[in-house]
């Protein structure tokens, strides 16, 4: 993983981008929003065709969903702030980055050999 960049104020998702994902294939986590997300950019208009493919591959806890202009696989996880200190939270950042692997795997199962 890349050191991460300035931000923006307010700024409140983390991306990854591992190695395996090609460029149309974005990964973050959410934070103040609760989930982990791996969208696939500009699929919007192939919601529907998206959904019939793997809607039924999904693992518990996975949901696909339109996001505006993309279609994204989720999972829900704890929402957590920027403003309250890290200690405590660990938790949830382990569940998120749980959450990520697992999505991860999926799509390296799922997706990957279709593309």
């Amino acid at each position: 993983m890349r050191q991460p960049g300035p931000k923006p104020a307010g700024s409140t998702w983390i991306y990854f981008h591992p190695p395996d994902l090609p460029p149309s294939v974005e990964f973050f986590h959410k934070i103040v929003d609760g989930h982990v997300q791996l969208q696939f950019s500009g699929a919007g208009a192939r919601f529907n065709e998206m959904r019939a493919t793997y809607a039924s591959r999904l693992e518990e806890g996975m949901t696909i969903e339109p996001t505006g202009k993309s279609v994204a696989i989720r999972i829900a996880v704890p929402p957590s702030s920027f403003a309250a200190p890290f200690a405590g939270q660990e938790p949830i950042a382990e569940k998120a980055l749980d959450s990520a692997a697992r999505l991860l795997k999926w799509y390296l199962a799922q997706v990957a050999p279709s593309t």
